[in-house]
């Protein structure tokens, strides 16, 4: 029987093999998030943080190893990685869907926490501000009599200004977490633009810049464990966006397994590399690694959590999640144009009806077109601006009245009707008098 014999210089090591597929992991585990956007066509479900996080992490990871060589299969997965990224976020921008470019403010009620500071120390600072502000003798200002009455003030309520102290961090902490969350507004709208040239302007500046301070401060020790600890830090935060927002949509569309498992093996990898792989390593990197071990274990969580709610709305067990829609003030241009289309009028699609906001949402968009019809406007007109006539349209948002239906009516109708109504009255009154006259009219004459 003959065997086919391979020479020993032929046969690869297994190291090796083990080294080219880490080097090439990016590829997959980010591969099929790519299929999956452009099969569905909607980047929804993918938080579009992840690109910057591993963008930023690889380009500084890369010039730390001019700094301090580490391990060529990791250096070919930083490339690997800037290769994979750019191609995800080229798609994640081009099918973004709309309401993700919708950004809110984020509002820490900050005042609310001074108030309640105020409050609970105002009553001790009146009754001793007289005996540590004022000097008994020539009534000048003491200022150690003052540091010495507002911590007396402090140490005496300590109970509630402790109270306040943690929720004073607790906001703090609120304060961060709503950086990684692309729902809220970011200082200068940081990887939120509009724009997709911009986040390519920032990755080019970024480069550049680097790449001058490499120039500059390359025989720099200190330099370059900066630019690892940076490296190691902004990775450390990666799961954060997608757990964000994951509790946002509660969905894992767009979200594959495979990527989870990736991110899972790296945490182990990079926690035993540290650990047992090399002996000159800092503390930092062993928190940084260990607190993405826990940020992704949550993101498990979360995964399998919402994957199951995925498919219990496949199977119509719960109802469809979708966004909810906003106040009816909000399509009341669509639903006018529509009403006039149907009464034979026509109207160009860009014309909007100026609109007023209220205080509060209106709960029947009929009501409002009720208020437009009783309220015997002039006769539209559709030539030029759609209504030239009408300055602005304004629903109150207080529904105060009712019909004899009991069905809430907006308050200028139901002025309306109640004006009518007193002039029906009247009208009423006034032809019985003539009635009642004529009749006793007649009877005199007779």
């Amino acid at each position: 029987m003959a065997y086919l014999v391979f020479p020993p210089e032929f046969v690869p090591e297994i190291s090796t093999v083990v080294n080219w597929v880490m080097s090439f992991t990016p590829l997959i585990s980010y591969g099929s998030t790519v299929f999956s956007i452009r099969k569905r066509r909607s980047s929804k479900g993918f938080a579009i943080d992840i690109c910057s996080t591993m963008l930023m992490s690889a380009t500084f990871r890369i010039f730390y190893y001019f700094n301090d060589p580490f391990e060529i299969t990791l250096l070919r997965q930083c490339f690997v990685m800037i290769f994979i990224q750019v191609i995800l976020l080229y798609n994640a921008l081009k099918f973004r869907p709309q309401e993700s470019i919708k950004l809110e403010r984020y509002d820490g009620h900050w005042e609310d926490l001074h108030d309640d500071f105020i409050c609970a120390n105002s009553t001790k600072i009146r009754s001793d501000i007289d005996q540590y502000c004022r000097d008994e003798y020539d009534g000048r200002i003491v200022f150690r009599r003052i540091i010495l009455g507002s911590l007396r003030v402090l140490f005496n309520n300590w109970g509630r200004n402790l109270m306040l102290l943690g929720i004073f961090f607790l906001k703090l902490i609120g304060e961060v977490l709503r950086l990684f969350d692309g729902h809220y507004m970011r200082p200068l709208r940081f990887w939120q633009w509009q724009a997709s040239r911009k986040y390519w302007y920032f990755l080019a500046f970024l480069v550049a810049t680097l790449s001058v301070l490499q120039y500059y401060l390359h025989e720099k020790e200190h330099f370059g464990i900066i630019l690892g600890s940076i490296s190691f830090l902004i990775e450390s935060s990666l799961p954060l966006p997608q757990i964000m927002l994951f509790r946002r949509i509660q969905t894992v569309q767009n979200f594959k397994t495979i990527l989870l498992l990736s991110w899972l093996a790296g945490d182990l990898t990079k926690i035993s590399y540290l650990l047992y792989g090399t002996n000159n390593v800092g503390m930092i990197f062993i928190v940084a690694a260990v607190f993405q071990m826990s940020l992704n274990l949550v993101i498990t969580y979360l995964f399998f959590k919402y994957k199951r709610m995925d498919w219990k709305r496949e199977q119509g067990l719960l109802p469809m999640s979708t966004p909810k829609e906003e106040s009816g003030l909000e399509n009341l241009n669509e639903i006018a144009l529509r009403d006039m289309g149907s009464s034979g009028m026509e109207a160009s699609s860009d014309e909007r009806i100026p609109i007023r906001r209220t205080s509060s949402p209106l709960p029947n968009i009929r009501s409002g077109q009720e208020t437009m019809q009783d309220l015997s406007m002039s006769p539209l007109r559709t030539s030029g601006s759609l209504f030239e006539n009408i300055r602005a349209v304004s629903i109150p948002a207080p529904l105060q009245f009712a019909d004899s239906n009991r069905n809430w009516i907006p308050e200028p109708v139901a002025k309306i009707r109640s004006r009518s109504s007193t002039i029906d009255e009247h009208r009423t009154i006034s032809t019985s008098r003539r009635s009642i006259t004529s009749t006793s009219d007649s009877l005199r004459d007779d």
